[in-house]
Order: C-alpha cells, then structure tokens, then sequence
C-alpha cells in the first residue's frame, strides 16, 4: 500500500500481536502515511508510540487505548525529539481512558517537550497529572505554541491550583480558538470552571 496515505481503525481495539503486525507492515509498506488513527487494547507503552511516530510526512496521530499509559515524561520527551514525524507533525491526540491520576503519568514536562520539538503543532489532546502544579512552572516554560488552535486536555489537579494552570495554559497557547479542559481532583472528583478560567486569561 504505497499510497495510502490515512488509515482509521478505532471501530474496535487492536490486540497487541495486531498493532504490532499492522505497524510493522505499515512502516515497511506505507511510508507516506500523513493520518493515524488507532485503538488499542492493550496498554499505550514506548514503543508503540515511538512506532506510530516513525512516518516521516506524518500529520495527524490519534491513539486511544483501553488500560494503562506507561509512557514516561523522559520517553515522551526521548521519543519526540527524536521522531520523523517532527516536522510535519499538527494534529496530536493521545486519548486516555482512566479518571485515576496514577494511572495518568504525563505531567506538564511533556507540555515543554511538545513545545521545544514540536512548536508548530496546531491541535493537541492530552491527559495530564499536575497533581503537583505551582505557579513556579510557569516561569521555567519554554516559548509558548503559536500556531496551536485546539486544546482538549484532562488534568488531574487541586482545585486550588486551578487560576495558576489557567494562566499557564494561556501562557503556553495564546492563540487558541477551542478549549476543553476538564479538572479532576485527587478524589477522583471532576470540577468544572477551567476552561473559562482559561478563557478569561486569554482575554487579559
């Protein structure tokens, strides 16, 4: 299939012998692949996104998976600086399906990979755990996404915490049209309110 250029499996999760034989197969025979789009059953780990990550004109990455994400901040961050798809990268959606914050171990570093490697990404929907957010992080942020537009995010965080995200988040993208931020507290508990808090620090 040398000139598919999109593939969507998310009807139904893939196996892990069938991500892996899929993505294989994809690497060797469809080079050119631009769009993404896949479930997986079992846990999202590092090679399996070091893989969906490996098409050099790749512009839109979608994974979901149905159990744990064990990709560290330090092999998100190994893994984007280093992947082909960098340069043509836009449109980033890793879809976590846990409410638990333990299960959630991305933290706002991976925001700052993103940011350094990947500055002209455009859409971004991620989990994060900033379960031990201060305001300090907003002062060691690298310069913020300017072309990013779309940001859906759920954030494990104190709800204390919440204006000093929103002003991170704002900080970080200053130009966004659609935002959808979603809080959680330590006891599982969702709040509401982010995404107009956000909204208000843009405005300001």
């Amino acid at each position: 299939m040398p000139d598919l250029r999109s593939l969507d499996i998310t009807e139904g999760p893939l196996g892990k012998a069938e991500a892996n034989a899929l993505l294989h197969h994809l690497l060797t025979s469809s080079p050119s692949l631009e769009a993404l789009a896949l479930v997986f059953q079992q846990d999202l780990n590092p090679v399996l996104l070091q893989q969906c990550l490996a098409f050099g004109q790749l512009h839109s990455l979608s994974l979901a998976w149905r159990t744990n994400n064990n990709v560290t901040d330090a092999d998100f961050s190994r893994i984007i600086s280093s992947s082909p798809a960098v340069p043509t990268l836009r449109l980033l959606r890793l879809k976590h399906p846990s409410q638990g914050m333990w299960m959630v171990p991305l933290t706002v570093a991976s925001i700052f990979s993103l940011a350094t490697y990947v500055p002209h990404l455009e859409s971004l929907t991620l989990s994060l755990n900033a379960v031990s957010f201060n305001s300090k992080v907003i002062r060691s942020r690298p310069p913020p996404f300017q072309s990013m537009r779309h940001l859906s995010v759920t954030v494990h965080l104190p709800q204390p915490a919440s204006d000093s995200f929103a002003r991170f988040i704002a900080s970080m993208c200053p130009n966004l049209q659609t935002i959808d931020i979603v809080g959680v507290a330590p006891n599982s508990e969702v709040f509401v309110g982010l995404t107009e808090l956000v909204q208000n620090s843009l405005a300001n």
